[in-house]
């Protein structure tokens, strides 16, 4: 069962959160990718404390990779802690600081070389010693330093040039270490080119909404890491974005609503934690029939859309796939002038990889708009509602002559419009929020449901196995097909799910029912995903791999999970 993986170097680095494991991580997994390597790499679950443990596990080489294994060929050790947790693991070699602490006897492995680069003999302050070792790194890996400078001054190009210079200087001096002090590792990497991307899961679902002209962005804190907040508070700017940091939630959340009511592109951007809130929005969003993108973490489990209500909840299913979700989530807002949920699993606003190809040159779908009619000036209402046969009428935005309009609040009527204009408004709109739902907006529904891209299956036809699962389990599901069917054996497939509401249930029911072996990978130990499965379709996923604390799956458990129910 040999694989792309198998033949990758796996690096890990290990430390405090505030050593900056993540930023070295980062670094080191672009420095790959711009030197024509693919790399795959999973960074510490954002919000974790300062003082708390980071590990960010990141895998290279030449192939394809899907997901970072849990092989550990460099260790890269802020702290004694780390040395002392992660070292066992560490087939090829272990860089650490010897000047602070030194590798326990007996904590090698046979054949692992300690890497020691101490800060005292390289005239290195001890908070610049995640850059020594990029140095030291990038000698080790026969990477280009040139490349790694360049790296270094993107990361920091906030801070003091000074500041950068020092950064620059403690890289360089762990190049030259590495070339003096360390033995050769033959550690087999091939860089080449063309250069590739590397992007994160948040990353790319930002990218992907300054591709698909978005206007308006609110982010609330604790929504993304402060790097990526810098990134898109950078770039807005030159792309006509305004951009919000909000005091909370809730403010994020209804800015968007407004600016999509005032006739933009706009997306609102909370914590997993916050998409529990989002009722209240997305019903009055629903029911004024307003295009709106809200993005939050939490995966499957973090909302759930109300049965019936005239709205999309998306679930990308890799780095990739954030990218063209965020597209796809713009496009069917304005279509269908609904909101749209796009939510992300911790594994995946975490997961960084290499990418060939975006294809950002997708044509933009902002639906039907009404034309203003000369007769009409003066009219004081335009039936913004007015029936149809897909439950989408014809928006305009407020205040164009000729084409004014009452929306309903969320607690019903706003303002007081004439009998004429209520009248027409009670016979027309959507259902408000907190109400059942009308004809109009289940016809919507219907459409929105039919605009939907159809579900894959990907893998041979007539596998022992079927996997089914969403967000980042879907590597994870990518990686154990490319284990199992080496030469052309056809023993596992994989379904993904990217829409949660409205759900397909018949796609669902049409590859599960007929399948001989089904297990489920899911990131949350509550199993949203195997609920909705049961609710919609009435088949029980049995088998089920989770990692119990939530958070990215592990190789190991998943392949055991396989392994149990292909032998069961």
């Amino acid at each position: 069962m040999a694989s792309s993986a198998d033949a990758a170097l796996g690096v890990q680095l290990g430390g405090r959160a505030a050593d900056g494991v993540d930023l070295a991580g980062g670094i080191l997994l672009k420095l790959c990718s711009r030197s024509g390597l693919q790399a795959c790499g999973q960074a510490p679950e954002l919000g974790s404390p300062p003082s708390g443990r980071a590990v960010f596990r990141m895998m290279t080489g030449s192939e394809r990779l899907h997901v970072p294994s849990d092989r550990c060929d460099l260790l890269v050790a802020f702290d004694l802690d780390a040395c002392r947790g992660l070292a066992g693991d560490a087939a090829r070699g272990v860089l650490f600081d010897s000047g602070r602490f030194q590798v326990e006897p007996g904590s090698l492995r046979p054949g692992a070389a300690a890497l020691g680069l101490p800060c005292a003999g390289l005239q290195v302050e001890p908070r610049r010693w995640g850059m020594a070792a990029l140095g030291a790194l990038t000698r080790l890996m026969g990477l280009d330093l040139v490349v790694l400078d360049g790296l270094i001054r993107e990361a920091r190009r906030s801070q003091a040039a000074e500041a950068t210079a020092l950064d620059l200087l403690a890289a360089r001096a762990g190049f030259e270490h590495a070339g003096k002090e360390f033995p050769p590792l033959c550690l087999g990497l091939r860089p080449g080119s063309p250069r590739r991307l590397a992007l994160s899961g948040e990353r790319a679902v930002a990218l992907g909404a300054l591709s698909s002209g978005c206007k308006f962005l609110a982010v609330c804190p604790g929504s993304l890491p402060s790097a990526s907040t810098a990134w898109l508070a950078a770039r807005a700017p030159s792309h006509g974005v305004v951009f919000r940091a909000a005091e909370d939630a809730p403010a994020a959340v209804h800015m968007a609503v407004g600016a999509g009511f005032a006739g933009v592109r706009a997306m609102a951007w909370v914590s997993g934690a916050a998409a529990a809130g989002f009722d209240e929005a997305v019903e009055f969003a629903a029911a004024a029939e307003i295009p709106v993108v809200l993005a939050a973490g939490g995966g499957a489990g973090a909302y759930r859309a109300r049965e019936g209500l005239a709205a999309a909840v998306i679930v990308p299913g890799g780095v990739a796939d954030a990218f063209h979700s965020a597209v796809e989530a713009f496009d069917l807002a304005e279509r269908f002038q609904a909101p749209v949920v796009l939510l992300m699993d911790a594994g995946l606003e975490g997961r960084v990889e290499t990418l060939d190809d975006l294809g950002m040159d997708a044509a933009i779908e902002r639906g039907t708009w009404a034309v203003p009619q000369p007769e009409r000036t003066g009219r004081a209402f335009f039936e913004r509602y007015a029936d149809s046969e897909t439950g989408v009428s014809p928006r305009t935005v407020p205040g164009t002559e000729g084409l004014m309009f009452v929306a309903p609040a969320p607690s019903g009527l706003q303002g007081p419009p004439c009998a004429g204009e209520r009248e027409v408004l009670l016979r027309r709109i959507s259902a408000p929020a907190g109400g059942g739902s009308s004809d109009k907006s289940s016809r919507k529904l219907r459409s929105l449901a039919g605009g939907l891209k159809p579900m894959i299956m990907e893998g041979p036809l007539e596998a022992e196995l079927t996997l089914v699962g969403s967000g980042s389990a879907c590597a994870m599901m990518r990686c154990v097909m490319s284990r199992y069917n080496v030469g052309g054996a056809r023993r596992v497939q994989a379904l993904t799910v990217r829409y949660l509401h409205p759900f397909p249930a018949d796609e669902v029911a049409a590859a599960l029912k007929p399948a001989r072996r089904v297990v489920a990978f899911e990131s949350d130990p509550a199993g949203p995903l195997c609920r909705l499965i049961r609710e919609g379709t009435g088949f029980e996923v049995a088998r089920r791999c989770v990692e119990p604390g939530g958070g990215p799956l592990r190789p190991a458990a998943c392949l055991a999970a396989v392994e149990e129910a292909l032998h069961d």
